[in-house]
């Protein structure tokens, strides 16, 4: 081997193990954890948080406050004048920070049915929080609604996402133990 093919393969050799090494958490090259805070899909904003323990991490401290179970239910009316999708998707997503026991956040999708120009859907989200202050709390609510047209690409068949509408944020207070709330949603596609 000549000594300018010697000195490309260890030049190629050198970059392959850094790239290596990049992708092994153990020597720094972990990514996973980011800037913690809350993207509010809405409007693209950040809002960055202090970063605290995760119960669920090795060594982390256990969650302390008040376990609150409970359901935010989103009940969807669709008015559609001028399209007619293969498929009305509608999600629901609840976000919520405690000082404590850090960031809390569940949501649910559920397919729409139909009946003349109109689709509903109930969205349930259940969900058991641990909080430290749920009677002064605030759970951040965002809502979608998504139009899906039925394609073949090739031989296969598959959804393309053809409209979507973001509902306004919703700011709820964290309902009692056990309890369902019902939220409202009306939306004109």
């Amino acid at each position: 081997m000549t000594l300018g093919k010697m000195g490309l393969v260890c030049v190629c050799f050198v970059g392959l193990t850094q790239l290596l090494w990049s992708q092994n958490p153990v020597t720094g090259g972990n990514h996973e954890k980011g800037i913690p805070g809350h993207l509010d899909p809405r409007t693209g904003m950040f809002t960055a948080r202090v970063q605290h323990p995760v119960a669920n991490e090795a060594g982390g401290p256990p969650l302390s406050g008040t376990s609150v179970l409970f359901r935010e239910q989103f009940n969807f009316t669709i008015s559609n004048l001028d399209y007619a999708p293969s498929l009305v998707v509608c999600e629901a997503y609840i976000y919520e920070y405690d000082d404590a026991n850090g960031e809390f956040y569940d949501d649910a999708v559920i397919f729409a049915t139909k009946n003349g120009n109109t689709y509903t859907c109930n969205v349930p989200v259940l969900t058991q929080w641990i909080l430290q202050t749920p009677t002064t709390d605030t759970i951040y609510a965002y809502t979608y609604v998504y139009f899906e047209q039925g394609v073949t690409i090739g031989s296969a068949p598959a959804y393309l996402q053809v409209r979507e509408s973001d509902q306004p944020q919703m700011q709820l207070s964290v309902p009692t133990n056990g309890s369902t709330v019902v939220n409202t949603i009306n939306v004109t596609m």
